[in-house]
């Protein structure tokens, strides 16, 4: 990755639904409170569809939880790009050095405002392998300090994250029968990972880590993971609550982790892809315990009402 992959990329067709991403994630664990920021920018047609949430354990849909700002059809602001805007619903980013530092601000009336930087723990890593020629996807590790107020609760954030970017043709009509856990966890910029899981429901509860589908970093020295699985051992009301995490990377080394879910935000990232957000405490075997998420991604959406008829039927 290089710095020019934080701003715009050329696509690979007119097509309207070319598609980049920006996502940030940050977290209160003590508070069991989670945010996102997620952009969905289509340079074709001039518009950014902008999403700011905010949720902890009360509530896990859009109109249940702390905080949702859902605006779809926003025109994309003269000279902004993914990492660098202003836009009219309040959320700003200011790339203070690409691939390295971001500001976020942002104000909702009294509701919501929050200032927050990022800082890079971990170069980038581009761990979706065998993409076309002419998109991408990386993922990095963050630190994410700063102030949110929220309906009058001034809060502090310090915490390790994860950001990603992707482009690529992605359409709101999808054709797939897909199951995909986008995972990761920080104990510092030395001990970290990231994985990423995919499966054909109804397996929903065993997928399997593909060769180049994440990172894994011990003691300072980072490698590709080159498998793995990610198995869901409890759901509740088809949420995933408890993962088991098994990853072996390059170098030959693996790890084995227990995740317990904290939280829930159930959400469209677009018509075709459903998405649970969670953040998820996860102990090592040796009692370690680090911060992080889960993302069960479902396609099409309704894919998940599988996991809930499975459930009342004792499957």
């Amino acid at each position: 990755m290089v710095g020019a992959d934080d701003l715009w990329h050329s696509p690979t067709s007119d097509h309207p639904h070319w598609t980049e991403t920006s996502y940030w994630g940050f977290y209160i664990p003590e508070r069991r409170l989670s945010g996102t920021i997620y952009n969905m920018w289509r340079k074709n047609l001039g518009l950014v569809a902008s999403r700011v949430w905010l949720w902890d354990d009360d509530g896990d849909l859009p109109n249940e939880v702390l905080y949702t700002k859902v605006a779809e059809h926003v025109t994309i602001p003269d000279g902004a790009d993914p990492t660098n805007f202003e836009l009219p619903t309040g959320l700003s980013c200011e790339r203070i050095a690409a691939l390295e530092s971001h500001r976020f601000r942002y104000a909702d009336g009294d509701v919501v405002t929050f200032d927050l930087v990022t800082e890079a723990l971990r170069p980038p890593t581009a761990a979706f392998g065998g993409a076309a020629p002419g998109t991408g996807h990386f993922d990095q590790h963050i630190r994410v300090t700063g102030s949110i107020r929220l309906w009058g609760e001034e809060l502090a954030v310090d915490c390790f994250s994860m950001r990603d970017r992707t482009w690529s043709m992605r359409s709101d009509y999808l054709n797939l029968n897909l199951l995909n856990g986008y995972m990761h966890a920080t104990l510092s910029a030395d001990d970290c990972w990231l994985a990423m899981a995919s499966s054909s429901p109804p397996d929903t509860n065993d997928q399997a880590i593909a060769e180049g589908a994440g990172c894994l970093v011990i003691d300072g020295r980072a490698a590709m993971i080159v498998g793995g699985h990610r198995r869901v051992t409890g759901r509740r009301r088809g949420r995933p609550e408890q993962i088991e995490v098994q990853l072996r990377d390059s170098m030959d080394r693996t790890l084995e982790v227990e995740g317990e879910a904290l939280n829930h935000l159930g959400a469209l990232l677009n018509p075709a892809i459903f998405n649970w957000f969670s953040l998820y405490r996860w102990t090592y075997p040796d009692g370690r315990v680090a911060f992080g998420e889960d993302q069960e991604t479902w396609i099409p959406p309704t894919e998940f009402r599988r996991t809930i008829n499975a459930e009342r039927e004792g499957g």
